[in-house]
């Protein structure tokens, strides 16, 4: 009796969810979510049956309870991929990319068929990427290049995190597999795959061969990126830190220019006013103060106490920096060069919270040109990033994007935003 009542059951179950089926496929979702119920009520063993009542939810945009569905067939049924596969979309759709991970991963593990495994593996790199999450992508490229070793995409996964990882030599060889593949005929989506090859030359210091390869990369998004790997690019942002006297990034900036072109010129000529800045000025130093000794005229005395100040910060010598520029101001309150060095040599000295307070009353005197508005922003969103304080850096730096600082003061905040240094 049992048997036969559960054969009825199961009978009456296969009944409803035909009528079910008819009902999605007339695209009346709700009446076969009805119709699906009445089959689990008379058959709840069923797999099936709770993923296409799932299906149904997932096309009314009810994705709690295509959610539910879909836990509830891999209960009943462990090896369902699509199950996982759709609980997997599930997640990324509403950004809970764990979730979504964990849930490829699961159908890549159930799955037989190679080109299904190699999808799951593609939605879990996309999302990797997309979060620059790159330490966590090698694994999922082994296992996707052992289900396919030559896959274009894959290869491009691939270059692109040895690029991030910086196994440039790797990245290359990743390129050179997957751009003899390539079959588009849009610029714009081969450009990404020259990209992660030029990047990679460009790294390798190979500069004329990534070159060549940029110009076939030169579309949308990659613009940007390849202008901030030309010489007067680099120049402009050495150019920036240099006017706030950060004269060690000044310099690595313009030996990465003069990597890339060593006839610069102009980095030439900045490199020496570093190097000079750099030299025993202790004899300069006491000429000046000689002269500032000697000098009646005022006005000339606080131009000399000001050229003195900024001697004095660039020599290290951060007290007498500060000694000097109160000097200057104590003759011209409103010498904004002499403020603008004390704020700086304050800063040195670690003195955040007061040269902060300076460079913000500087900001705020009324007829301040734009660019020294721009240079005061810069040198306080370089401080308030010291200080941690990432609002207000932020702020500074969003107001110091003008002439020479832009894009100095553009890769600052795109540092903030992502947690670099």
């Amino acid at each position: 009796m049992l048997i036969a009542t559960f054969a009825i059951a199961q009978d009456r179950a296969l009944d409803y969810y035909i009528q079910a089926e008819k009902l999605r496929q007339e695209n009346n979702f709700r009446a076969a979510i009805d119709m699906y119920d009445m089959a689990i009520k008379a058959d709840p063993t069923n797999y099936k049956y709770f993923f296409q009542k799932g299906k149904c939810y997932i096309l009314l945009k009810d994705q709690e309870n295509a959610i539910r569905c879909f836990e509830k067939t891999i209960e009943l049924q462990k090896d369902y991929t699509q199950a996982y596969f759709r609980l997997g979309w599930l997640y990324r759709q509403k950004e809970k990319y764990n979730e979504a991970i964990k849930y490829f991963d699961l159908a890549y593990q159930y799955e037989a068929d190679p080109k299904e495994r190699l999808q799951y593996k593609d939605n879990i790199l996309e999302i990797l990427f997309k979060l620059e999450r790159y330490q966590e992508a090698g694994k999922h490229i082994k296992d996707a290049k052992a289900v396919a070793p030559n896959d274009i995409r894959i290869l491009y996964f691939e270059a692109k995190y040895y690029n991030a990882i910086g196994n440039y030599e790797a990245a290359r060889a990743a390129m050179d597999k997957a751009i003899p593949q390539l079959t588009t005929e849009s610029p714009e989506e081969a450009a990404r795959y020259y990209y992660e090859l030029g990047y990679a030359l460009h790294k390798l210091k190979q500069y004329e061969k990534a070159n060549e390869i940029f110009k076939k990369a030169n579309y949308g998004q990659y613009r940007s990126l390849i202008a901030e790997m030309t010489p007067q690019y680099n120049y402009n942002l050495a150019l920036a830190y240099l006017k706030v006297y950060e004269y060690k990034k000044a310099k690595e900036l313009l030996e990465y220019t003069l990597s890339m072109d060593p006839t610069f010129t102009q980095a030439h000529e900045m490199m020496s006013r570093i190097a000079q800045a750099n030299t025993d000025r202790t004899a300069v130093l006491e000429h000046k103060k000689t002269a500032i000794a000697t000098e009646k005229d005022p006005v000339r005395k606080s131009a000399r106490y000001r050229e003195l100040c900024e001697l004095q910060l660039e020599s290290g010598f951060y007290d007498d920096a500060i000694f000097s520029a109160d000097e200057c101001l104590k003759i011209q309150p409103k010498n904004y060069n002499a403020s603008f060095i004390k704020a700086l040599a304050l800063a040195r000295k670690k003195n955040y919270e007061e040269a902060k307070n300076i460079l913000n009353e500087l900001i705020a005197f009324p007829g301040l040109d734009l660019d020294t508005k721009a240079q005061y922003n810069f040198a306080l969103g370089l401080i308030s990033k010291t200080m941690n304080d990432k609002n207000l850096a932020t702020n500074a730096f969003k107001a110091a994007t003008y002439g020479i600082y832009r894009y100095a003061a553009i890769k600052e905040l795109d540092m903030l935003r992502n947690g670099g240094a």
